[in-house]
């Protein structure tokens, strides 16, 4: 060792603790070994190393997987990987979730172990689901399938049903809303094949959320009213909460505030007595934007803040984007843009690091639609594109028919009617194939502006109203008093002071409800009432 040290290949650190003095040098005395003596080594490393941990194992196992599957032990190599990509993907370590369920899969193939498909179908799914975190949805579901073609294998109904409420979530990440309904539909019979309650439940709360996706609010309604009333009879208090949570959700958007708040409530007693900080984090974030839409913007800031903490404490990275983007979107709001932008960059910031592409082109949006208002087109342009780039690379159809609404709305600023135009008839032809009436009513909305643009009074007289219409069926407050706004723009354009005082004084009452600075100011500044 001396002679080894005086030659520099080696450094000393520490008592009898040696390591190379170069990388490089320890790369190649490395591949000079003889692969057989080589793969000796790295069994014993392994072993040694499981034996010095045997009472802290987990702290070693990604070192344990990275051994035993360069050893060749297949069984060990296993175990240590499946445990190492589970931690990795709790703290959205994403891309080692994936390295080390890729390793755990190929040993899987090679191996003879006991319930070897079983272990298989596990990692297939759990990649799956980071797979469709970082947006690479055609993977993910290409894992699901052949999850579901090895389950038919061994005839696991059970397992069957189980991936397919995985695959739910990758249809409803890509808006194919009909066949996430049939896949739960199938999870559903198979459930109640097997007298699963639970499962039952499960079944019935996700379809009620695709449902209310579509913005078939009523439909949702009855979904989760069917799952409340399983998981009381079974005494299932995460299901319990799950539901009053939905619950609370679908009166939000039918405009039953107080309704709302009083199911979001009962969840969070539940989710507090045992002690499920994620799910209870996810309820205060709701509550804040029941108050964010009432104007209550103190007790909206309050619920948000808290939740924000708790997903911070547990580390519960792809929450806390959720939870900067609803503070931004406040004071966004309250017509504090910076502070607006300032919790959309965190967002932005975190997503890109745990790789959340939709998360990260929600952030996006946000931001764009921060510089739209301050009539900063360029910017705008440019986070708008990377938006609709991520969009389009997710094959996220809800996100990428938002994005283009804000990409309309800069063209009509810039006088690119035809390009508005044209992008108009793309979103319709999302929105149809989604099923969502408020992008529907948006597009109304955006093409009442394009018309009133053209001078063609009778086409936007009709999509004003039509827009109007289907938000007063859903009840969306907010959007509706964004309608009524550029309805009196129209009618003050055309000339019709009467009926655009009329319609500004909606949507002030409305944005003063709401405590909507920034749109005061703006119906002030543009209105009938600044002449």
């Amino acid at each position: 060792i001396d002679e080894i040290l005086g030659m520099k290949l080696l450094k000393e650190s520490g008592g009898e603790v040696y390591c190379f003095s170069e990388y490089m040098i320890r790369e190649v005395i490395y591949h000079k070994i003889n692969r057989s003596k080589l793969r000796r080594y790295h069994q014993v490393v392994g072993e040694k190393l499981s034996n010095s941990y045997k009472n802290s194992i987990e702290e070693i196992v990604e070192e344990l997987s990275h051994h035993f599957y360069l050893s060749g032990d297949k069984e060990k190599a296993i175990e240590y990987s499946m445990i190492a990509a589970d931690r990795a993907r709790d703290v959205y370590a994403n891309k080692d979730a994936i390295r080390f369920y890729n390793i755990a899969i190929e040993c899987l193939s090679e191996s003879r172990i006991e319930k070897k498909k079983l272990k298989e179908i596990e990692c297939l799914r759990s990649r799956s689901n980071v797979l469709n975190l970082i947006g690479e949805n055609e993977r993910a579901a290409k894992d699901l399938e052949g999850a579901i073609k090895k389950v038919k294998e061994i005839g696991n109904r059970k397992e069957e049903a189980d991936c397919l409420i995985a695959f739910y979530k990758v249809y409803q990440d890509t808006a194919q809303y009909n066949d996430a309904v049939k896949s739960l539909e199938t999870a559903l019979e198979i459930y109640r094949e097997l007298n699963d309650r639970k499962g039952e439940a499960k079944s019935l709360n996700d379809t009620g959320i695709i449902y209310w996706y579509l913005g078939e609010y009523k439909k949702a309604l009855e979904f989760h009213r069917y799952s409340l009333k399983i998981v009381e009879e079974i005494g299932d208090r995460r299901g319990e909460a799950a539901s009053f949570s939905n619950i609370g959700l679908i009166n939000y958007n039918l405009g039953n505030y107080s309704e709302a708040l009083e199911f979001h409530r009962r969840s969070l007693r539940i989710v507090e007595e045992i002690g499920d900080r994620k799910s209870e984090a996810k309820i205060l974030n709701n509550i804040s934007i029941v108050y964010n839409d009432l104007g209550e913007y103190s007790e909206a800031l309050e619920f948000c803040e808290r939740s924000l903490k708790i997903k911070e404490e547990i580390g519960d990275r792809r929450g806390e984007t959720i939870s900067l983007v609803n503070i931004g979107l406040v004071y966004n709001g309250l017509g504090e843009y910076f502070r607006a932008l300032e919790f959309y960059r965190r967002s932005l910031k975190i997503a890109e690091e745990i790789g959340d592409r939709a998360g990260e082109a929600a952030s996006l949006l946000s931001i764009g639609d921060i510089f739209l208002e301050k009539d900063d087109i360029v910017t705008a342009k440019e986070y708008y594109n990377k938006a609709y780039s991520i969009a389009r690379e997710i094959k996220s159809k809800s996100l990428l028919a938002n994005v283009s609404l804000s990409i309309v709305s800069l063209y009509l600023i810039n006088g690119k009617l035809t390009d508005a135009k044209k992008s108009l008839k793309q979103i319709l032809s999302l929105a149809d194939e989604i099923g969502s009436k408020e992008i529907k009513a948006m597009v109304l909305c955006l093409s009442g502006r394009l018309y009133t643009k053209e001078k063609k009074w009778n086409k936007a007289k009709s999509s004003f109203e039509e827009s109007i219409s289907i938000l007063k069926e859903t009840k969306n407050t907010f959007r509706l008093a964004q309608v009524y706004y550029y309805q009196g723009i129209m009618l003050k354009d055309y000339g019709d002071k009467t009926n655009a005082k009329e319609a500004f004084t909606k949507a002030m009452k409305i944005f003063k409800e709401i405590g909507s600075k920034g749109w005061i100011k703006k119906i002030k500044e543009d209105s009938i009432f600044s002449q």
